[in-house]
């Protein structure tokens, strides 16, 4: 892992910088004038820095390993911008808080939080995808595995009160309804699963499907995308006139999350532990943040992104999504994905199309 030190007085970019522009000068004249002369050249100019909040969903895990990485490894200096983490949890609604201008950006859970804000007349819209699906899905034993939504049928199925209007639009995707099978309440111990109390259990990648199988059970797990219900996940949005009167500073910011994002997919042990480090009260584990840093990886590339740039959005998954929502009765009226998400920014960002 690098070190956060950096030598007094000056960077080690700019050290090489200048160990460069000596040598040049060397070669070219072969003089001591000319090294004297490359070695008074003026340092670079700084770049002015300004904050930006960003309001979190969830507290500050390895999880936002592509914006930790930004910060260590201080890509956002880089382009002027200073990002400061207002941690989530269970009381904090990013979108209350960003339409309320506690903060300029949010990350939110999924497309269709957004898609419910915008039927309740609040204009946000997202700019940009950590994640290019969900790490959310249903969990079964192998021995008894089920892989897709029909499999679910007459089995007991384990949701968390916050896992069922998911399952909903699972239901809706697949023309299937609840009363197909029997749904028992559970907690975020998937226990249950093991004991035989429910056949499908639901949890994440990054949490109880690693807690399974660092337990030595042999698990299977149908994801939200295979069940028929794709969308991306930790979005970034803002309302619609901070799109248009700070573009500037969210294409900033994006251009740094993009790059850290890029250190981060070869980093992952490296930041989980920076997670550990830079919030000590937490009291957060290295190996689980560790384990959840490399886990995510998967989530975050997509076909897209490599064909495009990270945390690049397909409209059309917007539309999907919509039209889902709109079959389980969640939202009222069309949605169309031009109101759910831009790509301006990401196009700005990266000067792709």
């Amino acid at each position: 892992m690098s070190s956060n030190q950096k030598p007094l007085g000056v960077t080690r970019r700019e050290f090489l910088r200048y160990a460069a522009i000596s040598t040049a000068g060397l070669a070219a004249a072969g003089s001591l004038s000319s090294i004297l002369a490359a070695c008074a050249a003026p340092p670079p100019t700084s770049v002015p820095i300004q904050k930006v909040k960003v309001q979190l969903n969830w507290i500050e895990n390895s999880q936002w390993g592509p914006l930790l990485a930004a910060e260590k490894e201080g890509y956002g200096k880089e382009v002027g911008v200073e990002q400061e983490f207002l941690p989530g949890g269970p009381q904090v609604d990013p979108i209350q808080a960003v339409a309320g201008g506690t903060a300029p950006l949010g990350i939110i859970g999924g497309l269709n939080q957004l898609a419910l804000a915008r039927a309740a007349g609040i204009p946000v819209k997202g700019f940009g995808a950590m994640w290019q699906s969900l790490p959310f899905g249903l969990i079964s034993l192998a021995s008894k595995p089920i892989k897709t939504p029909k499999d679910t049928i007459g089995k007991k199925i384990g949701l968390q009160s916050g896992a069922r209007s998911t399952w909903a639009l699972i239901m809706a995707a697949n023309n299937m309804t609840e009363d197909q099978m029997t749904i028992v309440p559970v907690g975020v111990d998937p226990a249950p699963l093991v004991t035989g109390q429910v056949d499908g259990y639901w949890g994440t990648a990054t949490g109880q499907l690693i807690a399974l199988k660092s337990q030595g059970q042999q698990v299977e797990m149908m994801f939200m995308a295979d069940a028929g219900a794709p969308g991306y996940g930790s979005v970034f949005f803002a309302l619609e006139k901070t799109l248009q009167e700070q573009e500037d500073l969210l294409v900033r910011w994006l251009k740094a999350a993009i790059k850290g994002g890029q250190y981060y997919l070869t980093h992952t042990d490296e930041m989980g532990e920076y997670a550990v480090k830079r919030a000590p009260t937490l009291n957060l584990k290295v190996e689980d943040e560790k384990a959840q840093a490399r886990a995510l990886v998967d989530f975050v590339q997509s076909p897209l992104t490599k064909s495009k740039a990270l945390y690049w959005m397909d409209p059309a998954v917007a539309t999907n999504l919509a039209d889902v929502m709109l079959r389980a009765g969640q939202i009222k009226a069309k949605i169309d994905a031009k109101d759910l998400l831009t790509t301006t920014i990401l196009e700005k960002a990266t000067g792709l199309k």
